[in-house]
């Protein structure tokens, strides 16, 4: 018995693993100001729009876009709302509720809800009913040119329930697990909110140039203490608070993760 119990228990576990996550209508996210599906340079950032971090970076991502311009540079954001940010899920439900009603308004909705984060929160709302929330978030629509109504409508849709459901499971499909988390050509990067323009600048322009010469993977790393005698033809990267590398020709020092190609 206890043997057949196991099997059976084996079995559904194996179903529910397999399980098919619902394949999107579209590709998921937005992308920022046109930007060109045959870029070089393609990001793809998860951001819960209730997540302080995700607001820190919001900026900054959308000026290195305009820094390389929408033929080199193509930003896309995708929506993963965090179960502890309460209200983060009818922001993400909100946001395609937007896009089906004007898909040019979704950059001008993360902007309005990355400005209105405090009001969201879950202290300043821990007295209100779901209803009082989505209410809140319907005049904000209401400001980017999203009629409260149709906003309202749209929130009562099961459709972009189900968008906003199969968005999240895209991103657990990446293996996003917090926000922010970025993506360059497709590969995790280790990047921070605290990230400059200049500190991705770093990162993305090495991408472009085509004649760099892969290096050696090899370093010398000192913990506790700057490194400051590296060889002749390597440089001194200084990537952490008491963690440092020599780079190689042809690396480039990024903050927080070290010498890289």
């Amino acid at each position: 018995m206890r043997a057949a119990v196991s099997a059976a228990l084996v079995l559904v576990l194996a179903a529910a693993v397999s399980a098919q996550v619902p394949i999107p209508s579209r590709p998921d996210g937005f992308a920022y100001a046109n930007g060109s599906p045959a870029a070089p340079l393609q990001i793809d950032l998860f951001v819960d729009l209730l997540c302080p971090d995700s607001q820190a970076i919001w900026p900054t991502l959308k000026q290195v876009a305009d820094h390389y311009g929408a033929p080199t540079l193509r930003l896309v954001t995708h929506i993963f709302p965090l179960p502890y940010h309460h209200n983060a899920y009818y922001a993400a439900q909100g946001t395609q509720v937007v896009a089906a009603a004007n898909v040019n308004a979704v950059y001008k909705w993360l902007d309005a809800v990355f400005a209105a984060q405090d009001s969201f929160e879950d202290d300043p709302t821990v007295n209100l009913t779901s209803n009082q929330v989505i209410n809140m978030y319907a005049a904000l629509s209401q400001t980017i040119g999203v009629p409260a109504a149709v906003f309202l409508k749209g929130m009562d849709s099961d459709d972009t329930d189900e968008s906003a459901r199969i968005a999240w499971k895209y991103g657990c499909t990446r293996g996003v697990a917090g926000t922010p988390w970025f993506f360059v050509n497709g590969i995790s990067v280790a990047a921070s909110s605290a990230w400059s323009v200049s500190d991705w600048v770093s990162v993305l322009d090495p991408l472009l140039n085509s004649s760099i010469t892969r290096c050696d993977s090899t370093h010398r790393i000192r913990y506790g203490s700057l490194v400051t005698d590296c060889p002749a033809g390597e440089i001194v990267c200084n990537f952490l608070p008491g963690q440092s590398q020599c780079c190689l020709a042809g690396e480039n020092c990024v903050p927080n993760v070290g010498c890289r190609c």
